[in-house]
């Protein structure tokens, strides 16, 4: 069986509890051009998710 996607698009959502996510699920998360920060909290969650965490930048809002 495929792997799954979880889209994020973090500037929209905010608070996400990366610890509920499967195994199995890859996890692309989408950052705005105003999301200069993300608080420590989610990014030691988001590295526990190894591989499966990917981060993306895109250049506009909304």
């Amino acid at each position: 069986m495929p792997d799954s996607v979880l889209l994020v698009d973090y500037e929209n959502i905010g608070k996400i509890d990366l610890g509920a996510i499967p195994a199995g699920v890859r996890v692309p998360f989408f950052f705005g051009a105003s999301q200069k920060s993300v608080p420590t909290e989610f990014l030691k969650a988001a590295l526990r998710l190894g591989e499966r965490f990917l981060p993306i930048d895109i250049e506009g809002q909304g």
